[in-house]
């Protein structure tokens, strides 16, 4: 079962629900300081207990630790159930994405299609850039792929040439960036929020 921390998953609902990322977290970690939700600090397997704490530093302390700790998707989701019945989107249906666009390796994307060696390198250049603005991390790639770090083999044209596991040469553009970025956005989406 996948585990969140506070933080992520304020991140994820955030994008979902269309709502604003500081309401959510203040209401989660609300609720883990009440013990409503269920944390662990990360790593751990034991739940967190509470601190009493009674100094205003203190308890601010306490909500930077408790954003960082993590709950299970299954109690987030019954979370979720109870502040908004109605929306039909369930963090334990969600690979755990460490906040990368794009589905674990292996899994198979909304297409059906598997992740190949450019995913996660696209993924680390959206981290690496702050943006998924297709030229900014068209970018970020391209000084990659001057540095020849795989699975990038140099520039050819206005493109990058990448090999894959397979050790056919491909060819990347903007056009494929914003492609696959459209795509890994709409996957994100949640089914009642797609456009048809």
């Amino acid at each position: 079962m996948n585990r969140y921390t506070l933080r992520k998953a304020a991140a994820l609902l955030s994008r979902a629900l269309s709502e604003d990322f500081n309401v959510i977290l203040g209401h989660l970690a609300n609720d883990a300081w009440l013990n409503r939700i269920p944390t662990y600090k990360p790593g751990s397997y034991f739940k967190r207990k509470p601190r009493h704490v009674t100094s205003e530093r203190d308890i601010h302390e306490e909500m930077e630790t408790l954003i960082e700790c993590e709950a299970y998707a299954d109690d987030l989701d019954k979370w979720v159930q109870q502040h908004a019945p109605r929306v039909p989107f369930k963090l334990g249906g969600i690979a755990d994405r460490e906040d990368r666009t794009f589905p674990t390796p292996g899994e198979p994307t909304a297409a059906g299609r598997r992740r190949d060696a450019l995913t996660p390198t696209i993924e680390e250049a959206v981290r690496q850039s702050g943006s998924t603005d297709p030229a900014t991390v068209f970018n970020t790639l391209r000084q990659m792929a001057v540095d020849e770090k795989p699975p990038f083999n140099g520039l050819v044209g206005n493109g990058l040439k990448w090999t894959t596991a397979n050790n056919k040469v491909q060819t990347a553009t903007v056009s494929t960036v914003r492609k696959r970025l459209n795509r890994a956005t709409r996957a994100q989406r949640p089914r009642s929020a797609r456009v048809r």
